[in-house]
């Protein structure tokens, strides 16, 4: 079940969201059940083999959650926030990420305690990612898992919700990337 909801929204974890995400551009989310989000094995094939982050980060496979992990994390929730937020490169899908992040702690802040966020792309905290060194990370705090990294298939959640969107390339014309923030 598709809930578009805008900054009017009566639902406070969306209007939350919305109220950090405009200092970002982000004026799109909508509330989701997690019922309907699918973490598939195959989706890390495309990391693996089409992906130069693959092993290359803590937030990238094989050193996120799997699969396997996301399917009885995503039983441990009811709902989430879908957030779609405009990121043609790197540098916007960074501030994205940043602003998921922001996102996420100002849910915590309103007693929902149980958000976690799940971040669109690679983590660009660092330069270099201390895991290619097979060391501890260096911003613990600051990273996420990449949603795709999980094993979540990213279009399959966006066709269900957003139906502009109905495949990669309507995706890369729309310009959009995506986070999701798990919420309760």
């Amino acid at each position: 079940m598709k809930i578009p909801y805008t900054h009017n929204t009566p639902d406070p974890e969306v209007a939350i969201v919305l109220e950090v995400g405009k200092k970002y551009g982000i004026d799109e989310a909508m509330l989701i059940y997690t019922s309907r989000v699918e973490a598939k094995d195959w989706v890390i094939l495309k990391c693996k083999y089409g992906c130069s982050s693959y092993n290359k980060s803590y937030c990238c496979p094989p050193n996120s959650i799997s699969p396997e992990a996301m399917r009885s994390i995503l039983k441990e929730y009811k709902r989430a926030v879908l957030i779609v937020g405009k990121a043609k490169n790197r540098e916007e899908q960074a501030k994205l990420r940043k602003a998921l992040m922001e996102m996420e702690k100002g849910l915590i802040k309103n007693n929902f305690y149980k958000a976690f966020a799940l971040v669109p792309g690679c983590c660009t905290n660092c330069e270099t990612c201390s895991a290619v060194k097979e060391e501890k990370c260096r911003k613990p705090s600051e990273k996420r898992p990449c949603i795709e990294g999980t094993g979540i298939d990213v279009l399959s959640l966006i066709r269900k919700h957003k139906k502009t969107v109905q495949t990669f390339e309507d995706m890369k014309k729309a310009g959009e990337s995506y986070g999701l923030i798990l919420l309760d």
